[in-house]
């Protein structure tokens, strides 16, 4: 199925998943400045970096809006099939999910994926917290991306 992606689906996904990867580095630097207690030199380099991280993560979201807006013009086969792929992933979520946080948050996510793939909704702000997306369906869909999130 990857053979059947776009590049471009592929492309927006790299930077999503790069997104939530310094995300979440923002998210461990939050929680180690507040209860860390400084004797992690590694943490501590990287709180001393800090503004470089944030940095990063804003480009990487200017980034896939300024790719997403471009292949909604040049390639609205290959959003739609970036935007399909997620509503599938949230679909196989729910099928297990008992969690009614984690529901409402799927849910949510999956009504703002039809709305971008409609053309009428922003870039979607995932909750990587409370959804897990399945790695090999993920895999399926976009090919091997690396990192898996």
């Amino acid at each position: 199925m990857p053979g059947s992606c776009p590049e471009v689906a592929r492309s927006l996904e790299r930077l999503l998943l790069r997104i939530h990867a310094l995300g979440g580095q923002l998210l461990s630097m939050d929680g180690y400045e507040r209860w860390g207690g400084g004797s992690d030199p590694a943490m501590n380099a990287l709180l001393a970096d800090g503004g470089r991280v944030r940095a990063d993560h804003e480009r990487a979201v200017a980034d896939l809006e300024a790719l997403l807006a471009h292949a909604r013009r040049t390639e609205p086969a290959a959003v739609t099939y970036w935007a399909e792929a997620h509503e599938r992933l949230l679909a196989h979520f729910l099928e297990t999910m008992t969690d009614g946080t984690a529901r409402f948050v799927a849910e949510e996510e999956r009504t703002a994926w039809r709305a971008l793939r409609e053309g009428t909704g922003p870039l979607v702000r995932e909750n990587v917290y409370y959804v897990h997306v399945d790695r090999a369906l993920h895999r399926a869909l976009f090919g091997d991306l690396a990192p898996d999130r």
